[in-house]
């Protein structure tokens, strides 16, 4: 999953569906690998699990994209189109701009 940027329309609320989803629990992270995002800064590719896997429910929340660039989750993309037909979270708005999106133009 992707979710949008801190300074992007719904991030702050994104972060803090992310917060509310892991904070004060035990979290394992499956690091995957990292690649380059900004000039010294990396992003990290990982399955974060608090007991639960928190990109399934970031996605089924509406708080987060389904990252197909990275994603080995069959139940994403389904995650994805349930919310977006729900109108959940970000979905709510018109014209949301994918978090990649974001990064490239700013």
């Amino acid at each position: 999953m992707d979710a949008p940027e801190t300074d992007q329309p719904f991030g702050k609320r994104a972060g803090r569906a992310l917060h509310d989803l892991t904070y004060g629990k035990k979290v394992e992270i499956d690091y995957r690998g990292e690649y380059p995002y900004r000039e010294r800064e990396r992003e990290i590719i990982g399955v974060i699990h608090a007991p639960y896997d928190v990109a399934e429910e970031m996605v089924r929340e509406g708080m987060a994209w389904d990252y197909v660039r990275y994603d080995t989750d069959p139940a994403i993309p389904c995650l994805e189109q349930q919310a977006r037909a729900g109108h959940l979270g970000l979905w709510s708005q018109l014209g949301a701009i994918p978090p990649w999106e974001w990064r490239h133009a700013h």
